[in-house]
């Protein structure tokens, strides 16, 4: 199985190729993506990612590591992200349950 690093990784590399079979591939069915620090979902599912990362594709989206740090289920990335019409940097920390993301939690600005 891989580790979290990797599935982590798997993702990242699926959200660069735009290929968004592979990017659902490394969540669990019921993923859970929240803000930070409310808490607040902002996507449950995979119907939900495939809806609005589909959109974040079609808009040429790009994300670079700028650090990351794990510890067990945990990886922590400090990103760079580009859209077509945007850049900023957010923080995302992944729980990898199962060698499958099942909770992000996104920091920004």
């Amino acid at each position: 199985m891989a580790t979290p690093t990797e599935v982590v990784q798997k993702q990242l590399d699926a959200y660069n190729a735009h290929d968004i079979d592979a990017f659902l591939a490394t969540y669990a069915l019921d993923a859970k993506l929240r803000d930070f620090p409310s808490g607040d979902f902002l996507i449950v599912g995979h119907t939900q990612l495939r809806e609005r990362y589909s959109r974040i594709f079609a808009n040429k989206a790009h994300v670079d590591v700028a650090e990351r740090i794990a510890n067990g289920d945990y990886v922590v990335n400090h990103e760079f992200v580009k859209t077509a019409n945007e850049e900023f940097y957010a923080v995302a920390i992944y729980h990898v349950t199962n060698g499958r993301i099942d909770q992000v939690w996104f920091l920004t600005d």
